[in-house]
């Protein structure tokens, strides 16, 4: 945010996030420990779903059967 001053502001949000997270993990290590399976699973879904979504659009625009059959 220093150096490069084009969107200060989302950087700073996220910063100020990370260190939220990052207290609330070392807080609670336990319960982070739990969820952090969790969160990969729904992020590995959500991607799965985004990627097929984007194949099958793909497809249909001429990028040939095999984008379509691996979107599907």
């Amino acid at each position: 945010m220093f150096v490069d001053h084009t969107a200060w502001g989302w950087k700073l949000f996220i910063g100020i996030i990370s260190i939220l997270a990052g207290g609330t993990i070392l807080a609670y290590p336990v319960a982070a420990a739990l969820a952090l399976p969790q969160v990969l699973v729904v992020g590995a879904g959500l991607l799965g779903i985004m990627e097929g979504i984007i194949l099958l659009v793909m497809a249909f625009k001429g990028g040939g059967w095999s984008a379509g059959i691996l979107g599907a």
